[in-house]
């Protein structure tokens, strides 16, 4: 295994599709991708094995002014993440997670979350060894299921 990180170009979309479509039940569509991609390409990584596009993450930095104390509060939604079923399990998952966390602290983000579906106990598994706790839920999030917002402190 050679895992190469590195960000998204329009070129990977094809590849993308294929996996995002593998991978869940009421997938992106290319212009989300692409609207993701147009509108924060610093948050949009792929991971390649050996020249072969087998994952991806997308996230943005969202800010927010707190009156109390009269700052802005950074935070990192981690939109989508997903690795090509057959290459599931080899730790790339978790280098794009921690490519993720990298990029949110470089851009001061305090937190990242992320929404799961209350279904996919794996991925919610994966969240909470990397040290995601629940915060809360969102019904009807997803077409057929409720999402569970999980968060990291960092």
């Amino acid at each position: 295994m050679t895992l190469f990180l590195r960000k998204f170009c329009e070129g990977d979309l094809g590849k993308i599709i294929e996996i995002e479509k593998a991978s869940f039940p009421d997938p992106w569509s290319r212009n989300g991708f692409l609207y993701h991609y147009r509108t924060n390409p610093q948050g949009f990584i792929v991971a390649e094995d050996g020249g072969e596009v087998v994952g991806y993450a997308v996230a943005r930095i969202e800010a927010t002014f707190e009156l109390r104390n009269l700052s802005i509060y950074r935070r990192c939604h981690l939109a989508n993440l997903a690795v090509e079923p057959k290459k599931r399990k080899m730790g790339m998952g978790t280098k794009l997670l921690e490519e993720i966390l990298r990029y949110a602290r470089r851009k001061g983000a305090k937190e990242v979350y992320l929404e799961v579906r209350t279904k996919n106990a794996s991925a919610r598994r994966f969240y909470e060894k990397k040290g995601f706790i629940e915060k809360g839920f969102k019904k009807r999030y997803y077409s057929d299921d409720d999402a569970v917002i999980m968060a990291l402190t960092i």
